[in-house]
């Protein structure tokens, strides 16, 4: 009976030590996967977190590459309007990141700053970057530009005939330089050393002096010859209403002193007759802007010459602005860059002119000789207008990191 009490209390101690262990790999099982499911929580949470930041990163992305590819079709769009253009993207001889253009606004309601240069080695390369900003976090897209300007320059040609070619008759046998036509031909006896153009246009306008050119008060009307001179005035400028002019007439271009000094002269109506020569007093003064406002004639024998026969160096200027006829004939050498779109140009008889000529119809009748001198426009009345013939094209965007 004890010996059965005994075998019996063995048995219970087994099996009560069977239930604790069983228990105690239960607690250890339970407690592993708690471990286990806070890491899986907390591996969730951070990926999440992961997540939610690289949806800011990339919200942020897509406002920069917004802008950046809405300033670059901005620019595409703007290229040719040059005075926006340099609002935004500094000139060319502008280099490196320190004349950018930066900005900071807002798009859809997001941050953004932008900015806008020139590559700092090539000048023709504009980089554009900008960086966007969403709920803590940025990025930043980029794009560069390749820029390529083209078009023609003003006086680029011996002649320029905007329309038609007139009078042809004899042979122009001696143009040296390039010859174009706004029209669909250029007649065949004329003969041309370098380039034949057709069908070249140009963005002609009225020049006229600029509005810090102080005048003398204006003459309404006076007749000029035989050695007189057309600007004999406190400060060598002049204004007529009317001129008429013939012989030598000589046209200053120096101060007291002697030094070169540019000479800007107005004439609402110029008359030329009798053998009329504009003669600058010095080979080596400055240069001399004739202004023809309203309208221009002469029948025969002009000339612009230079004094003491320099004959590569045109230092006159006759822009004529309103209408007309000229006619250029037996004279002796003529030095002059002749703009007259609106004006009907000839030459005759053994005329030799160095320089270049812009006419709305040019003709000639006779031997005629050309040189073409290329004038420097730069700080004259033409530079904005040639400025304006220059077409700037964008190509090859790239995104870049």
């Amino acid at each position: 009976m004890n010996q059965n009490r005994k075998t019996s209390l063995i048995n219970l101690k087994i099996k009560n030590g069977k239930r604790g262990n069983a228990l105690l790999m239960v607690v250890i099982l339970f407690l592993a996967i708690s471990i286990l499911t806070v890491a899986m929580l907390a591996m969730a949470g951070a990926e999440f977190a992961q997540v939610i930041a690289q949806e800011k990163i990339d919200q942020s992305y897509y406002t920069a590459r917004a802008v950046v590819q809405a300033t670059s079709d901005w620019i595409s769009t703007h290229y040719n309007a040059r005075d926006q253009m340099e609002l935004v993207i500094p000139a060319r001889t502008s280099l490196g990141e320190g004349n950018a253009y930066s900005t900071s606004n807002t798009l859809n309601g997001q941050n953004y700053d932008l900015k806008v240069w020139r590559d700092s080695v090539d000048s023709d390369v504009v980089h554009i970057e900008a960086t966007g900003y969403y709920q803590g976090q940025h990025a930043t897209a980029r794009l560069s530009l390749q820029e390529t300007i083209s078009g023609y320059a003003l006086f680029e040609d011996a002649i320029y005939s905007k329309g038609p070619f007139g009078k042809s008759s004899g042979a122009a046998n001696l143009v040296t330089g390039s010859v174009s036509t706004g029209s669909d031909s250029i007649p065949d006896n004329l003969n041309v050393t370098g380039a034949k153009t057709v069908n070249k246009y140009y963005d002609f306008e009225d020049v006229l002096p600029d509005a810090s050119v102080v005048f003398p008060a204006k003459i309404d009307s006076a007749s000029l010859n035989n050695n007189d001179i057309v600007n004999d005035t406190f400060n060598l400028n002049a204004y007529y209403g009317t001129l008429n002019i013939s012989r030598d007439v000589y046209i200053k271009n120096t101060d007291a002193s002697g030094n070169p000094q540019d000479v800007h002269i107005l004439v609402e109506n110029l008359y030329i007759n009798e053998k009329a020569v504009l003669i600058p007093t010095s080979a080596t003064g400055g240069y001399i802007f004739i202004y023809v406002s309203d309208y221009v004639w002469c029948d025969k024998k002009f000339g612009i010459g230079v004094y003491g026969g320099d004959n590569a160096a045109p230092r006159t200027f006759l822009i004529c602005s309103g209408i007309g006829d000229i006619s250029f004939e037996g004279n002796p050498v003529m030095n002059a860059f002749i703009y007259g779109p609106d004006v009907n140009v000839e030459y005759g008889g053994t005329t030799v002119l160095n320089g270049a000529v812009i006419a709305n119809v040019y003709g000639w009748n006779g031997n005629v000789t050309v040189t073409y001198r290329k004038p420097d426009l730069e700080d004259t009345p033409f530079e904005s207008l040639n400025e304006a013939q220059k077409k700037v094209s964008i190509m090859y965007p790239t995104w870049t990191n």
